[in-house]
């Protein structure tokens, strides 16, 4: 077998947990379904990305795209969850915000980086 698959199937496992993990501690805390968590995941691997082309090393980089990710996180927070928390919004209203935060997120992405693939 080869050992480059094995390390592959690891990492891979480790990004699909640790998304499950957040989607359900999101859900166990709040009962929202975030549809826009893969979204801000997306968002941190770009972010992760840019500061290594430009030069950054890859464990630094990391660190600034998950920093990068939370304060994406905060924002969303302060502009759509918060304000929405305190008009006692219903739980549909906040799926719907959910989806559209997805939407927004995943059309920035797409205008700002294109649709092709990038290499590390």
């Amino acid at each position: 077998m080869d050992l480059q698959l094995v390390f592959n199937g690891i990492a891979i496992g480790s990004i699909l947990a640790l998304a499950a993990i957040g989607l359900t501690l999101t859900y166990g805390i709040l009962r929202l379904s975030n549809f826009a968590h893969g979204d801000f995941m997306t968002l941190g691997a770009y972010l992760t990305w840019l500061a290594n082309i430009n030069g950054v090393n890859i464990w630094l980089a990391m660190i600034l795209g998950a920093a990068g990710t939370i304060i994406g996180m905060l924002i969303a927070e302060l502009l759509l969850w918060k304000p929405m928390r305190d008009r006692r919004a219903n739980s549909t209203t906040l799926i719907i915000i959910s989806i559209g935060l997805a939407l927004f997120l995943r059309s920035a992405i797409l205008f700002i980086w294109g649709g092709s693939v990038r290499l590390v």
